[in-house]
């Protein structure tokens, strides 16, 4: 074994009280021509930059000093081998390094320079955050909720916060409806909804709040029941009313749905077609002798008009003020026979067959 000796790069000789002060270098490795020469777990670094010296196993001053075999490189700032990564902050490219990180010259992650946003953080490197922005500046905040101060409100946006700690943007809980801006977004009594009431033709929809004012929905007053598809008389059905289905006098009672004029009475006894055809075409009733067939739609109109809506009320005037009698098999204009006793709405019959008449003009 041979003896461990020090280099003494620089020794001066200090009289301090009497004494004698060496400094030494802290180098204490050695040369060697091989790890069988080291003691300690030292092995032997060798390069063409340097002379070869019992090392530690981690020191390094290039990447020839590691083993490259493993994955290792020098980190040069502190002359250890360690894997590139994050963790250790040594790096060969790009992808050792943490998001936002780039692997710099000296073979270490440092920060990659990008447009700064506000989103506190140092996006530009130059150790400031969100400078572009005045974040944390004084600033009069929205409506009713005063002074605060500037944040983030997106990565390209801020906005005024009023808490008390500046932390997050806030008014108070709920909009009121006042004229103010109660909830601090500048806007006043937005969001406060809306109020319905009534039924049918009645019905109204009114905003909760007008100019500051809190308003009450009111319906509209109801009128009589016309035939329009609408419930004019509010009270939850459409065309309920049949006495304003038609207007009647002694011969013809006008159809307000339709806007046709039906024979208030019949033929009285069956026939074909082909004579039902002739006897409407020389009817004269309340001044007009235009009378002709009604079609198949016409009949049904009036089966839902009259017959469906009023048949619980049937002994009741509403239905049959307007004809003189309602019930019997009737002709219509494309060859069918509507039932207005049953409701059937209508049949196909065979020939030969006779039905009633009754007449409508136009």
């Amino acid at each position: 074994m041979r003896n461990l000796t020090f280099t003494l790069s620089f020794f001066a000789a200090l009289t301090l009280g009497g004494c004698l002060r060496l400094t030494v270098d802290e180098d204490r490795s050695w040369p060697c021509e091989s790890t069988s020469d080291c003691e300690g777990g030292l092995i032997c670094k060798t390069s063409a930059a340097f002379e070869s010296r019992c090392r530690p196993a981690e020191w390094c001053t290039s990447n020839e000093h590691c083993d490259e075999e493993a994955g290792m490189v020098c980190d040069e700032a502190d002359q250890k081998c360690a894997l590139p990564g994050s963790q250790s902050g040594v790096c060969e490219n790009d992808d050792d390094c943490e998001p936002g990180e780039q692997c710099g010259d000296d073979q270490r992650c440092e920060c990659k320079p990008e447009a700064e946003t506000c989103n506190g953080s140092d996006d530009d490197c130059d150790s400031e955050v969100d400078e572009d922005f005045q974040v944390g500046d004084a600033c009069d905040g929205e409506g009713d909720c005063g002074s605060g101060e500037i944040e983030c409100a997106s990565a390209t946006t801020t906005v005024c916060s009023s808490d008390a700690d500046g932390s997050a943007f806030s008014g108070f809980d709920n909009e009121l409806c006042d004229g103010r801006d109660n909830d601090c977004d500048g806007t006043v009594d937005e969001a406060l909804g809306q109020q319905t009431c009534g039924e049918g033709a009645c019905a109204v929809t009114v905003d909760t709040c007008v100019a500051g004012e809190e308003r009450f929905c009111v319906p509209i007053d109801p009128s009589t029941d016309v035939c329009d598809g609408a419930d004019n008389d509010c009270n939850g059905a459409i065309d309920d009313d049949s006495t304003q289905w038609f207007e009647s006098n002694a011969e013809v009672s006008q159809d307000q749905c339709n806007d046709i004029a039906w024979q208030r009475g019949h033929r009285g006894f069956t026939s074909l077609l082909e004579e039902v055809e002739l006897y409407c075409a020389d009817l004269v009733l309340d001044g007009h002798d235009d009378y002709r067939v009604p079609t198949s739609e016409e009949y049904l109109s009036l089966l839902h008009n009259c017959l469906e809506v009023c048949r619980s009320c049937a002994e009741s005037p509403k239905c049959s003020i307007a004809f003189e009698t309602l019930g019997g098999e009737f002709w219509t204009s494309d060859a069918f026979v509507v039932d207005l006793s049953s409701g059937e709405s209508r049949t196909q019959p065979p020939d030969g067959y006779g039905a009633n008449a009754r007449c409508v003009r136009p």
